[in-house]
């Protein structure tokens, strides 16, 4: 039926008693997707309760994943939102029906030779919009860079993150809530975000940091080790200038061979226009402080006035 969502073959056992809305399986099977080029093979090893049924088609109950070796081409035509390529390796449960299942338990992941990155938790994809739904409570052990880069290759970070990572919502609109640390520094963060690229967004979202080292943030640049909070509301997007606003204070931090002792500063962007309403540093018993407007591109001017 077209609700099954699969088209290729089929091999291996299936063990099962029920009627077709509501049946007791045990399979292992190696599916080859005639709809993926290369017809890569996902395989399957597992037991519970499945059902087939309009409108929701496909759906679990209970059913224990014990091995899986899956292909994230068939995923990603499923979800187009994941973007990752390589295989996951599962364990564990799924529940619900195939376009907003609920999977607990393990997830590993690579990319050919790339680090595996895994994770530990529930996962929830709402695939029935056209735009993407997630709910996950997840543990990171770890999330490495390199290992998701081809999925993401405008993503400049280095090295990986263990920790803590809760979201929900829509790719429009995304609550997150995360507590991590890695290469680039221990970081708590909560806010809704928007994870649309080429748009991204945030709003009232609260970024707590230590040691942050935005060379392995950014991938490049001086090595930093920043302590201090931030407050950013706004979007951007790279077929226009920015809007919104940014809070951000830092206490005893180094920039490269530079100590800060206070950084203070509140700037808005608007019409292309950065407005800085407070900035003052303080470093060895001097400070300096400013304010005013520049240009964010040069058909745009400003005036800014400094104190030291």
């Amino acid at each position: 039926a077209h609700t099954l969502l699969f088209f290729g073959t089929v091999t291996g056992t299936l063990r099962g008693e029920g009627w077709l809305d509501r049946m007791r399986i045990a399979v292992d099977w190696d599916f080859a997707d005639a709809n993926v080029p290369g017809n890569p093979v996902t395989t399957l090893v597992g037991s519970g309760v499945v059902g087939f049924g309009e409108p929701a088609g496909l759906y679990f109950e209970n059913f224990s994943v014990r091995d899986s070796d899956i292909d994230l081409g068939t995923v990603n035509r499923l979800a187009p939102a994941v973007v990752v390529p390589g295989r996951l390796a599962a364990v564990g449960t799924l529940d619900g029906p195939m376009r907003n299942v609920t999977f607990r338990g393990t997830a590993r992941h690579r990319d050919g030779d790339r680090p595996m990155s895994e994770i530990e938790g529930t996962v929830r994809l709402d695939t029935r919009a056209t735009e993407l739904g997630v709910a996950l409570n997840v543990a990171l052990n770890p999330l490495v860079f390199d290992g998701i880069r081809r999925g993401y290759p405008s993503l400049p970070t280095r090295g990986s993150v263990n920790g803590r990572l809760q979201m929900e919502g829509r790719l429009s609109r995304m609550q997150v809530d995360a507590d991590l640390t890695g290469e680039l520094g221990d970081v708590t963060a909560s806010g809704v975000v928007t994870m649309m690229p080429p748009r991204w967004g945030a709003e009232n979202l609260v970024v707590s940091f230590a040691r942050l080292d935005l060379a392995a943030l950014r991938g490049a640049g001086p090595t930093t080790s920043l302590f201090g909070d931030m407050m950013v509301t706004g979007s951007v997007d790279t077929l226009r200038a920015p809007e919104g606003s940014l809070q951000l204070s830092l206490r005893e931090s180094r920039l490269r061979e530079w100590t800060i002792d206070t950084l203070f500063t509140r700037v808005a962007v608007a019409d292309s226009v950065i407005t800085v309403d407070t900035a003052y540093t303080e470093w060895k018993g001097a400070r300096a402080g400013g304010s005013g407007t520049l240009g964010w591109a040069r058909a745009h001017t400003g005036t800014m006035a400094f104190s030291v």
